[in-house]
């Protein structure tokens, strides 16, 4: 009688075991699924367990913790680029405003009769001017490239 009950305690054990295994697989494979959704969404949700399993308990709020941890550091990311539009668009404006008033000047200048030497000034700041129009100019499409939302096309060249 007490080897068939040795047996009988065995085998509970061992379907205790079992059970408690299954439940472990189950509960890896639901962090498994959640993780892999939450970092391919990026979504604010946090991960939840329905196994009471203390060690995958733990392992889920580590999870989580890390998610919080990823999540600043997202927002951070945001915040800095959007912060950088900003000021590259503030400086672009503000590079066109003197720019536009310096240019008018030139062209009343040109209006007027000047000694030759005072024309080929004249010409050098001209040149000078157009050569920084068309860099504030590149700036400030560069500045509307990196606040558009779409991904850009890439499209072959013809180098020659």
């Amino acid at each position: 009688m007490l080897p068939w009950l040795l047996c009988g305690g065995l085998a509970l054990t061992a379907l205790a075991l079992a059970v408690k295994l299954c439940l472990l697989w189950r509960g890896m494979g639901e962090l498994t699924r959640a993780l892999g959704e939450r970092l391919n969404t990026g979504t604010n949700n946090l991960l939840f367990l329905s196994v009471r399993d203390r060690g995958l308990r733990r392992l889920a709020e580590e999870l989580n913790s890390q998610l919080r941890l990823l999540r600043r550091e997202r927002r951070q990311y945001q915040d800095g680029g959007r912060a950088l539009r900003e000021a590259v668009t503030n400086l672009s404006h503000d590079l066109r405003t003197p720019l536009t008033a310096v240019c008018g000047y030139l062209e009343l200048l040109e209006r007027q009769t000047l000694p030759p030497e005072a024309e080929r000034c004249l010409s050098l700041i001209r040149g000078r001017a157009q050569a920084m129009e068309e860099l504030t100019e590149a700036l400030f499409r560069y500045t509307v490239t990196i606040s558009e939302e779409e991904p850009l096309l890439l499209e072959p060249v013809d180098l020659n």
